[in-house]
């Protein structure tokens, strides 16, 4: 219930913005942005909770997944050109979900936009 209580609003604003705001066809982007907000939240939350096996308190478990998920955050894609990293971190962040959602919510924004990829 608690992950339904997160997609459903995140899949909400991406449905607004690629269907209302960019103006892309209903049916194709709405089981993307829905498949791919739920394969998103299942790698964020086994991560989340592979960490919290590793902690032996809540205290520690939030000092232990901050720098975890800023890093993850800050090196998807979103923020500093993933064209631009070496090689190794290529590999290492190919394995993060937010890479991931990062690429495929941009694929589908170049595909359905008539951009080309």
């Amino acid at each position: 219930m608690g992950t339904l209580r997160v997609a459903l609003p995140f899949s909400g604003a991406a449905m607004w913005i690629t269907t209302g705001w960019r103006s892309i066809p209903r049916p194709l982007t709405s089981a993307h942005i829905l498949v791919g907000t739920a394969i998103y939240l299942f790698g964020a939350t086994s991560l989340g909770i592979m960490l919290a096996t590793v902690a032996n308190s809540t205290p520690q478990f939030a000092l232990l997944s901050i720098p975890v998920f800023v890093l993850m955050f800050l090196l998807s894609g979103s923020f500093t050109p993933f064209e631009s990293m070496p090689r190794f971190l290529h590999l290492v962040m190919g394995l993060s979900p937010s890479t991931g959602n990062r690429c495929s919510t941009a694929e589908l924004m170049l595909r359905w936009c008539g951009g080309s990829s």
